[in-house]
């Protein structure tokens, strides 16, 4: 995972590296519609399920903005696309 900073504000990437070659085999965002990239952080261990890596996410130190936590399933492959799911609250609901 790589916290970048785009057009549009910061954003998350899911990043795959080659170990043949040491170069970058792709960098797709991950982050879903409707997720605040400003306030919130991945903040568990991605794991890899059933060829997706899955990346939770919560708010930043100190309670910073109207986070939601996410859970987030990007293709390993990194082709979109990714599935996702809010937590079942309206703010602070880090995962």
């Amino acid at each position: 995972m790589a916290e970048v900073e785009s057009a549009q504000g910061m954003a998350d990437e899911l990043v795959a590296g080659d170990v043949a070659t040491g170069g970058i085999r792709f960098a797709e965002q991950v982050d879903p519609a409707g997720m605040n990239a400003a306030d919130r952080l991945p903040w568990g261990a991605e794991n890899l399920s059933g060829g997706r890596v899955v990346v939770t996410f919560g708010g930043l130190y100190g309670d910073c903005g109207t986070y939601g936590g996410w859970v987030v399933a990007a293709p390993a492959s990194g082709h979109v696309p990714i599935l996702s799911a809010r937590a079942p609250t309206a703010a602070r609901g880090g995962i």
